[in-house]
């Protein structure tokens, strides 16, 4: 199951096992997760943004994550 916990650079060696790939792939998809929330919410921002100067409103303020 834990087979080589050793890492080649970037990349766990050919010799890893099952846990320590999966692992891997767990973190990596939350960062990817996390980066599209990022991306989609500032995307959001500036389309609210873009919104109320077209309607002469106030910017909504930014919450703090």
């Amino acid at each position: 199951m834990m087979g080589e916990l050793t890492k080649l650079g970037n990349e766990l060696s050919k010799d890893a096992g099952l846990t320590p790939r999966i692992f891997e792939y767990l973190f990596r998809r939350i960062n990817e997760v996390q980066c599209l929330y990022v991306y989609f919410s500032e995307l959001l921002l500036i389309n609210r943004l873009k919104c109320n100067e077209c309607e002469g409103r106030r910017a909504p303020e930014r919450r703090k994550a």
